[in-house]
């Protein structure tokens, strides 16, 4: 389950003649990015009792930022994603990571840091069907689709080719997809629809490694 956030690091643009006069959020973000890194590396203390999970990770995979060579930047965009286990809430993984950002630039001269959640994902609990297994290892959660089905009202199953089972219930989106070694159900949203709700459009994930 993802957990995405992007920072924001401002200081102050001047010139490079003159960069006393600024504060420069480049070099901010290196006592960020430290404690960020620092963070990740104590995740694998974390072991899952999942089947198939390992631990949580983390990964910073996006940088943005300055004006131009002879300015000193007063905004850095940072993007990180979190990926929660189940054994561990949400909530709680967002407000400490929320805190090391917060921890790591406090002090700094000039500096603040605002941090904004692009995404959340819910936990996808397993339902009946979900490790039934096929002799062929091809259509392996069909039954874990007709366990979602009860969940909506006037749903369609469309199987295509490639062994993905897609059921539609309205807007919404259950898709069921085999990659040979594990199930994967994913829920969306329509993006219209998460435009109007303030909902995430890929809302949660959850994979079963195959039973050999």
């Amino acid at each position: 389950m993802p957990l995405h956030l992007e920072i924001t690091v401002r200081g102050l643009s001047a010139h490079a003649a003159r960069p006393d006069a600024g504060h420069d959020a480049i070099e901010a973000t290196l006592p960020l990015l430290a404690a960020l890194y620092r963070y990740r590396d104590t995740l694998a203390s974390r072991p899952s009792q999942t089947p198939g999970i390992t631990h949580p990770t983390m990964v910073v995979g996006l940088i943005k930022g300055g004006i131009n060579t002879n300015v000193v930047p007063d905004v850095v965009t940072l993007r990180v994603d979190r990926r929660i286990v189940p054994e561990e809430v949400p909530e709680q993984v967002e407000a400490e990571l929320r805190e090391v950002i917060a921890e790591s630039v406090r002090g700094l001269p000039g500096i603040s840091v605002g941090v904004t959640q692009g995404l959340l994902a819910r936990p996808f609990k397993p339902v009946a069907g979900a490790e039934a297994g096929h002799a062929d290892g091809g259509q392996r959660a069909l039954g874990t689709v007709d366990a979602l089905r009860d969940r909506f009202s006037n749903g369609l199953i469309e199987e295509f080719p490639a062994g993905r089972t897609l059921w539609k219930a309205g807007r919404d989106e259950v898709s069921v997809e085999h990659c040979g070694v594990s199930t994967c159900v994913r829920r969306f949203t329509h993006p219209t629809r998460a435009r109007k709700t303030g909902r995430p459009s890929y809302a949660a994930t959850r994979c079963w490694p195959h039973r050999r």
